[in-house]
C-alpha cells in the first residue's frame, strides 16, 4: 500500500489506524440499526452534493445497499450530542463491467428517539485518489 510521507499524514495515519481496528464490526452495527427500523434520510445538503458531483440518487442508494464501512468515528457535538459517523464505501454500476466507487458519510445520534440515519454527504473517492489506497477503503493522505 502506498503511503503519504507528509509529516502530518504520518501522524494522522497512526491515529487513524488505531481508531479503525474494528471497522467491519461498525458496518454490522449500521446494518443492525437498519434492521431495527432506522430509516435513511437524504437531506438538502447531500442532495446538492450529489447533483454538484454528478452522482445520481440511484447510484448513492445502490452504493449504500452494497457497501461497507471504511471509517468509523464517535464524537460529541454541542448541537446534536453523541454522534456516530460512518464513511461507507459502495459501488454503483455505470456500464457493463464498470462500477463507480462512492463514499457516503452517514450520521446517527443513538440517543435520539427519531430513528434516522442521515446522509451528510456523498462523493466519488476516485476524484481525489491520492487520499486513498487503490481500493478506496484505506485513507493514505490527509492533505
Amino acid at each position: 500500500m502506498r503511503k503519504c510521507e507528509h509529516r502530518e499524514c504520518i501522524t494522522n495515519r497512526k491515529k487513524w489506524l488505531r481508531s479503525q481496528r474494528h471497522v467491519s464490526q461498525h458496518g454490522d452495527e449500521l446494518r443492525e440499526l437498519l434492521d431495527l427500523g432506522y430509516t435513511v434520510k437524504w437531506g438538502v445538503h447531500s442532495d446538492h452534493r450529489e447533483s454538484f458531483r454528478n452522482i445520481l440518487a440511484w447510484q448513492s442508494q445502490e452504493a449504500l445497499e452494497n457497501g461497507d464501512c471504511v471509517e468509523f468515528h464517535v464524537y460529541q457535538d454541542s448541537q446534536h450530542g453523541l454522534t456516530y459517523k460512518w464513511v461507507w464505501l459502495g459501488y454503483a454500476k455505470v456500464a457493463t463491467g464498470n462500477y463507480r466507487p462512492i463514499h457516503l458519510v452517514l450520521l446517527v445520534n443513538p440517543n435520539n428517539p427519531i430513528k434516522k440515519i442521515y446522509v451528510a454527504t456523498v462523493y466519488d473517492p476516485s476524484i481525489e485518489s491520492w487520499k486513498w489506497d487503490e481500493t478506496y477503503s484505506v485513507r493514505v493522505c490527509w492533505k
